[in-house]
């Protein structure tokens, strides 16, 4: 695979990341505080499974960016993903390492 290649496939899963995160944002204001409280129908909750799942999978894609970014500047992946993660903040794509193995 060419470096054009690895370029091409690296801006669109950073172009994917971006994605996933904007529907997170949009979804967070568009949802009411959740009260812990309140008994919620199925039709109630739905809005918070839709933001879970669209925030699942801006982690997931989040990540995938990452690894491609690396193999893209340094023709290598970790093995791990902290090992990934601790390249990531190195390259100050990301911050407290601790908040993304939580995710």
């Amino acid at each position: 695979m060419t470096r054009k290649d690895q370029t091409t496939i690296c801006q669109f899963a950073r172009q994917k990341a971006l994605s996933a995160i904007a529907l997170v944002e949009a979804s967070v204001n568009r949802v009411k505080p959740y009260q812990v409280d309140k008994q919620y129908t199925p039709q109630e909750l739905e809005p918070y499974n839709t933001l879970s799942d669209q925030f699942v999978k801006a982690v997931e894609t989040s990540i995938k960016f990452f690894r491609r970014y690396k193999i893209l500047m340094f023709a290598e992946t970790s093995e791990t993903l902290r090992g990934q993660l601790n390249r990531t903040e190195k390259l100050n794509l990301i911050t407290e390492i601790s908040t993304w193995m939580a995710m």
